[in-house]
């Protein structure tokens, strides 16, 4: 019963979960923002010949409220969407960091709301932004050694080469 819970806990915190309900609730919203119009619109203008003539012919009026609806549903969601765009934006810039040679930059696993993919995900970048920040340093110290060592010999090969001109 405990592994059906989990499995019930992980379904319900998946981005594809979270984005249907957020679109079905974009639809509802603009739904209701529309058939609100629409009757205060009747309520208050039912006498102009505008409003008759949409009564009249069902299909024009589907078509207004449909394309009012529409628009209402892309208000809505590009205002409430940064809300799911908030993980990608910061790993996008946490990215460009990395790119410049910023091994040290880490995302606040904070800002990814509670959905396991983008939880995954910047978990995964941060281990990966950590692993590379190791490699960074292991190649200086094998620079600087190899340097080193390759020094050494060619300074005494330097040195044997003046003692052999004089």
């Amino acid at each position: 019963m405990k592994e059906k819970t989990e499995k019930t806990t992980r379904w319900r915190h998946t981005l594809r979960w979270r984005l249907t309900l957020f679109v079905f609730a974009m639809m509802v919203c603009s739904s209701s923002l529309t058939f609100f119009i629409y009757t205060l619109i009747v309520i208050f203008f039912h006498k102009t010949p505008l409003v008759m003539a949409l009564t009249l012919n069902p299909i024009f009026l589907f078509a207004i409220l449909l394309l009012i609806s529409a628009a209402f549903g892309v208000i809505l969601s590009s205002v409430f969407g940064n809300f799911y765009l908030r993980p990608i934006k910061a790993l996008s810039k946490a990215t460009r960091e990395v790119k410049s040679g910023n091994f040290k930059t880490q995302v606040d696993p904070r800002v990814s709301p509670p959905i396991t993919e983008m939880g995954q995900l910047v978990d995964h970048f941060n281990e990966m932004v950590r692993e590379l920040d190791g490699i960074e340093l292991f190649r200086n110290d094998f620079i600087n050694n190899f340097s080193h060592e390759f020094k050494t010999p060619i300074v005494s090969i330097r040195g044997f080469a003046k003692e052999l001109q004089l």
